[in-house]
């Protein structure tokens, strides 16, 4: 408590030094290039474009972890923590950057072979007593290795949407034809034809745009008692998927 005639020194309030305020506006430059790199990454269509901004990064982020650790021999206690704690947070920051960039190239397309073919070439797969998975196990393009070619499954590596197409062939004159589209568990699409006589040939195609979370999983599947003519020459039974734009 003051007594009356007493005077009052109030405390003046300690004002950053030049160098903690040059730390800070380092620390804030590194932000404003991660904005403006991952807006570039949304629309880009170079990948040498979006592989220099990100070295561009690395390089600024390599420049401001050495300077911070000038700083930090010759900084109180207090101000050392926040200055790791954004550090730490840019480092997450540019770590999630560097997943999209690598994550934005996804696409395939695969061909269904025959495992007996006859001598032109064709074989058939089915008909079966149960619903199979179909292995499209000649790949043409795996661009971000997201389709594996032993299981026919595709797995998405990064929440977003998703464009799926795929074809099928049929030379039949007594067995139904028909594929179907499946994310995970559940049936999206399925082509499907009753095959007579008069009509033994028959091409069947479809496809979907599916929004998908990371490690969501699409594929086909030959339903029970149907049955698909592939050949080992011509890529006739195709399926292909690509990232249209991440989430």
């Amino acid at each position: 408590m003051c007594r009356l005639g007493q005077s009052i020194h109030l405390r003046p309030k300690k004002e950053p030094s030049k160098i903690e305020m040059k730390m800070r506006m380092m620390l804030i430059i590194p932000v404003h290039v991660i904005m403006l790199v991952y807006l570039s990454v949304s629309g880009a269509e170079d990948t040498m474009t979006i592989l220099d901004e990100v070295r561009a990064l690395r390089a600024e982020f390599k420049h401001l972890k050495s300077t911070c650790q000038v700083y930090l021999s010759v900084s109180g206690a207090e101000d050392t923590m926040t200055i790791l704690d954004e550090v730490r947070a840019l480092r997450a920051e540019f770590k999630h950057l560097k997943s999209t960039c690598q994550a934005r190239h996804v696409a395939f397309t695969a061909v269904l072979r025959p495992s007996n073919p006859e001598k032109l070439g064709y074989g058939s797969t089915g008909p079966f007593n149960k619903e199979i998975t179909l292995i499209h196990s000649s790949v043409l393009t795996n661009v971000g290795d997201a389709y594996d070619q032993t299981s026919g499954i595709f797995t998405a590596p990064v929440k977003g949407v998703y464009y799926f197409t795929f074809t099928t062939y049929t030379w039949a004159t007594d067995v139904d034809t028909g594929v179907s589209l499946y994310k995970n568990d559940q049936q999206v699409l399925l082509v499907w034809e009753f095959q007579d006589k008069p009509d033994n040939e028959d091409f069947a195609s479809n496809s979907a745009t599916l929004l998908l979370e990371k490690g969501d999983t699409v594929y086909m599947r030959l339903p029970s008692g149907f049955q698909v003519t592939s050949s080992e020459k011509s890529n006739i039974c195709t399926f292909s998927g690509f990232l249209l734009f991440p989430m």
